[in-house]
């Protein structure tokens, strides 16, 4: 295990000086006299190697900059630090995605004004998360998750409060069509015809954009584009099994 460090220092005329240094490191580690007892690395000492990098990471790389002004310096440790570091700014965005979870579930529920509903509508949206990941891991054999992946979070939610609010709608105008004495299967059959074509055409062409990714040469985007096409079908799905069979439930619940 070693740390790579490299110092930047900019001349006045634009050109750049570079000083690098390497900062060894490894096993075993004071105290112990082998780092493979029975011929396995001591996960003991491996976990104090991880957590002594992670302190290292915390309290001085990220921060080493912050009162530099002419100097920059940059590091790399390919062990450890690179997936830790991965990590840490997956939590960040996973906190973001919440914060834009909570926004669309407050702006879904104040649209249908039915918490049973905006439930529902969630959830849907959010199992098409877990549904497309396993098409790309079992399906598609892909077995490493990208970071990039996790920008379908964000995605997700905008497409599925798109398709919620068109279902709803069209349910809403069924009433209209029909008279507040319809029966609730005539109403739901109109607007499943009516509200699938609308999603069908933004569900298609949503996924045409997202599976053209499959050409491209780059590795990263075109698993990001499988995915986020797979997340986007099963989100289409969810939205007209789970939305609509609420409304049902509820409708059927109010009789009583």
């Amino acid at each position: 295990m070693f740390i790579r460090g490299g110092v930047r220092r900019c001349k006045a005329w634009g050109s750049t000086e570079f000083y690098a240094g390497r900062f060894r490191g490894g096993l075993p580690l004071k105290g112990y006299d082998t780092c493979c007892p029975n011929g396995k690395l001591d996960p003991k000492q491996k976990h104090e190697t991880e957590k002594l990098l992670q302190s290292l990471y915390d309290t001085f790389l990220t921060k080493i900059n912050d009162d530099l002004r002419h100097v920059t310096v940059t590091w790399r440790e390919s062990k450890f630090l690179t997936d830790y570091e991965v990590n840490e700014h997956l939590y960040h965005d996973a906190k973001l995605s919440i914060g834009s979870l909570l926004f669309v579930t407050v702006f879904i529920y104040f649209h249908i004004l039915s918490l049973g509903m905006t439930a529902v509508a969630v959830f849907g949206i959010l199992l098409s998360f877990p549904m497309a990941y396993f098409v790309f891991y079992v399906v598609a054999g892909i077995q490493k998750m990208m970071i990039l992946n996790f920008v379908a979070l964000f995605l997700i939610m905008g497409i599925g409060a798109d398709d919620v609010f068109v279902l709803y709608d069209t349910f809403q105008q069924s009433k209209a069509i029909f008279g507040p004495n319809a029966s609730l299967g005539k109403r739901m059959k109109w607007s499943y015809r009516h509200a699938s074509s609308a999603m069908l055409i933004t569900t298609v062409t949503t996924v045409g954009s997202f599976y053209a990714n499959l050409f491209s040469s780059v590795r990263v985007i075109r698993e990001f584009g499988l995915f986020m096409g797979t997340v986007t079908i099963f989100n289409f799905i969810n939205g007209k099994l789970h939305v609509e069979a609420c409304q049902r439930l509820l409708r059927f619940a109010n009789k009583f």
